[in-house]
């Protein structure tokens, strides 16, 4: 249990055919079972919550979780590995609800389509050893050219003003992870535990529409 509340958790999962990652280090989480006898010993289950974008290619994947904290990474699973089977659907989930009658099916609709959206995670876990910054930046998409994110993180200073960091990630054509270390000389012990991103500015050749969420993790507080 320890183990798990200072760790970063992130699942991956690539196509067991291609080798070609479908998901690549996103935020994953962890949960306590509930067991019905008091006496029981305490289970915990790791978890990562799919998104769309995730399952709609049919096919046959290897997942994986990584916990990384200051002791180092573990990937699980250990002994057997955790295969993900993701099947044709016939149920219209996604559709618009108009009325008991009449639906509107996307290959009947004429007019302009939505540009994609393409999400963007940008995670930092700030480790000690002077104050170390791992910066991993994934994206929901394969990306066809390069991209860049450039960010200011302020760490938060028990005293003084905080720690600023400006810096950019790099994901280069054909992936969907970029991934940048930041050392300064400041005391990590006297870090609050409080991480603020601003000045999020994406450089992409292409007319995407991009969302980007943050989250920052102190294993070492």
């Amino acid at each position: 249990m320890s183990l798990k509340e200072q760790s970063a958790l992130f699942f991956s999962m690539v196509d067991t055919e291609t080798g070609v990652p479908k998901i690549t280090s996103r935020p994953a989480g962890f949960v306590e079972k509930t067991n019905v006898d008091p006496n029981a010993d305490p289970e915990y289950y790791l978890y990562y919550q799919f998104q769309n974008r995730d399952t709609n290619r049919v096919g046959r994947y290897e997942g994986q979780f990584m916990l990384r904290s200051s002791d180092g990474v573990l990937i699980l699973p250990i002994r057997e590995k955790l295969f993900i089977n993701v099947q044709e659907s016939y149920i219209a989930d996604d559709l618009e609800y108009d009325s008991c009658y009449v639906s509107e099916f996307p290959c009947c609709v004429n007019g302009p389509t939505t540009a994609m959206t393409i999400n963007l995670s940008l995670n930092s876990i700030v480790t000690s050893g002077s104050v170390v910054v791992d910066y991993v930046v994934t994206s929901s998409e394969v990306l066809t050219q390069q991209l860049s994110l450039g960010f200011t993180n302020t760490l938060g200073q028990i005293t003084g003003t905080g720690i600023t960091i400006t810096s950019a990630i790099t994901i280069n054509s054909g992936s969907t992870i970029g991934y940048t270390q930041i050392t300064t000389n400041d005391n990590y012990t006297n870090l609050d535990g409080t991480s603020d991103f601003s000045n999020l500015v994406v450089t992409y050749p292409i007319a995407f529409t991009f969302s980007t969420t943050t989250n920052s993790i102190f294993p070492d507080l």
